[in-house]
């Protein structure tokens, strides 16, 4: 190296720095590259596994909403459970059917279910009991609600958000055992918008609306939506309710529509008082099953099922709950 110019050793080490950079670059570049390509990629193999589990999933669910509302008036739970027993059957065996000429094993198997109840009003009215009183109470002890859905057909009054509580306005009332009621107003706002308002212990928390004006309106109370616009932070509480609650409509002459909801609590015929529903024969909420006026049906809350898949490439199995429309 004697007599050349430092300068030149100094090129020369920047040419093999960058030499050596660019190197690492194309390293991690391509390393980049093939993980993205990995995820675009999934093992193929997978694909029948997830396509039974969803299959199976709105299979089962499907079951469950028939087995409320294709017999309203199930004589007993006993019925309920072997009619949704047998449906999860028939399509266990047609998908192992199914399945055999493929090398492929799939299995639905039921393991347990929660009994429920489905309410409903399946024809346009009041949202009144049978005997027209306007605030009364649809459960009086249940743990968890799903469905909960109502269409409000007639043109509701104009109240602004903050107003609601001083105007006779269509609300439904959650009272959790603990206290602390939720309130949630059905209205339009003073702009003629579809609005869901709810208040908790008398104070606002949240409004929510829809760019629709016309009639009717769809409200999901337990999907946090009103008219497909998400209400997930108005309506939220209905996924933290952890306490026993009681259901109830208030103002129910000041709206017509019709709703539907499954609460997980069971029911009995009695002469006395039903605990779950407050229930009396001198003082009844509900009339008879099918009817337009409120009514309710012995019903599948939610069903576990047990999901067996397996190929030469995957081996699954999951048991799983399903509660169609319960708020996550």
């Amino acid at each position: 190296m004697r007599g050349r110019d430092p300068g030149q050793l100094f090129v020369v080490g920047a040419l093999v720095i960058a030499t050596l950079l660019v190197v690492l670059a194309l390293f991690l570049n391509s390393g980049i590259y093939s993980e993205n390509l990995a995820a675009r990629n999934a093992d193929p193999g997978v694909d029948g596994a997830v396509e039974y589990r969803s299959t199976a999933v709105e299979t089962v669910g499907t079951s469950i909403y028939l087995e409320a509302t294709r017999n309203p008036g199930n004589s007993t739970y006993a019925s309920v459970t072997a009619n949704h027993s047998a449906d999860i059957e028939a399509f266990s065996n047609g998908s192992r059917l199914y399945s055999a000429y493929r090398s492929e094993l799939r299995a639905t198997e039921q393991v347990d279910q929660d009994n429920g109840t489905y309410v409903a009003q399946n024809t346009t009215g009041e949202f009144t009991n049978e005997t027209g009183t306007v605030a009364w109470t649809l459960v009086d002890r249940t743990d968890r609600t799903r469905n909960f859905t109502l269409r409000v057909d007639d043109d509701l009054d104009d109240v602004d958000p903050g107003n609601v509580t001083t105007q006779d306005t269509f609300h439904v009332v959650f009272d959790p055992a603990s206290g602390g009621a939720y309130e949630v107003y059905i209205h339009d706002n003073s702009s003629g918008a579809e609005t869901v308002t709810v208040y908790d212990s008398g104070t606002l928390t949240g409004s929510c609306t829809t760019t629709s004006t016309d009639d009717p309106v769809e409200v999901d109370i337990t999907g946090r939506s009103i008219e497909e616009t998400d209400c997930s932070t108005t309506l939220g509480f209905v996924g933290t309710l952890s306490d026993p609650y009681e259901i109830s409509f208030a103002d129910g002459d000041e709206a017509e529509g019709r709703y539907g909801l499954v609460v997980d609590a069971s029911y009995t015929d009695t002469t006395g008082v039903d605990p779950a529903f407050n229930q009396t024969t001198t003082v009844p909420n509900y009339a008879a099953p099918g009817t337009g006026v409120p009514w309710r049906s012995r019903a599948v809350y939610s069903s576990n099922v047990s999901l067996t898949y397996r190929s030469n490439q995957v081996s699954y199995n999951e048991t799983v709950q399903v509660a169609p429309g319960e708020p996550s």
